[in-house]
């Protein structure tokens, strides 16, 4: 009810805030997969659909959920 009574003031942001600051290996190096693919990349937050924003060697691409694995 708390984070709800926040959205409704208007205080989305410190939500999205909080959220980055835990979320699991952000701006870390990890090696990640994707079907038979694997590769190195870094978690650099989450997009307003939700999707995981992971910078490769390519850029910075989107994930939905369980499209990709990290392997730590």
């Amino acid at each position: 009810e708390f984070r709800y009574d926040q959205l409704e003031k208007g205080e989305g942001d410190t939500i999205d805030k909080l959220y980055l600051e835990r979320l699991f290996k952000l701006n870390e190096q990890s090696r990640f997969s994707k079907g038979d693919t694997n590769f190195i990349a870094k978690i650099r937050g989450v997009n307003e659909i939700g999707e995981l924003l992971v910078e490769t060697n390519e850029g910075v691409r989107s994930f939905g959920f369980h499209e990709i694995k990290i392997h730590y």
